[in-house]
């Protein structure tokens, strides 16, 4: 079952996805109809069937594909050399919450949400990062994109679907999408 949770395009048109449910990121070369392994880790799967494993995913300034796994916490770079997959490594750094979307900020600098409530800025180095907050008080944050000096956060309260002990439940409504300025030190 493919749960895909967030996609990219690179330069050639191609799409990649990461499958939440296997461990596999997926790429559908432009004009292609079928989805192929572009690489697979055991690394990637959720730590149970309940869970979500591969979520987040971005491009680097160097290149390389970064994923995030959504229960287990983790950060990952899949080195790409000629369009193709290379190792995996998993980043050392900070413990991450629900990591959700991550985006490419800088040479070396993400975005990222976690869905305990923070978005956070990034920066990786060699083999490991630094999770620096940017804001918090947010309510299960899902997704973050850049437009200029601003990031746009939106909560999905994503428990509401997913966690069992929850059903019954409503969310708190309104869903929000918050403006949060970057300033020059977090946009670097």
């Amino acid at each position: 079952m493919l749960f895909a949770m967030t996609s990219r395009v690179d330069a050639s048109g191609a799409v990649y996805v990461t499958d939440s449910a296997g461990p596999n990121v997926l790429r559908l070369p432009a004009g292609a109809s079928t989805f192929e392994v572009f690489a697979s880790n055991q690394q990637f799967l959720p730590p149970n069937a309940e869970s979500a494993g591969l979520d987040g995913i971005a491009f680097g300034g160097d290149g390389n594909l970064y994923v995030t796994t959504y229960a287990a916490g983790g950060l990952f770079r899949i080195d790409v050399d000629r369009g193709r997959a290379g190792r995996v490594t998993r980043l050392t750094g900070a413990t991450l919450t629900l990591p959700d979307a991550l985006r490419p900020l800088g040479q070396g600098s993400f975005l990222l949400v976690e869905g305990a409530g923070t978005l956070d800025r990034v920066d990786v180095e060699g083999d490991g990062f630094k999770a620096v907050p940017i804001r918090d008080g947010f309510r299960a944050p899902t997704s973050v994109t850049r437009v200029g000096s601003t990031a746009w956060v939106s909560e999905g309260q994503l428990s509401f679907f997913f966690d069992r002990a929850r059903k019954g439940e409503s969310p708190s409504l309104p869903f929000r999408i918050y403006a949060v300025p970057l300033n020059a030190k977090s946009a670097r």
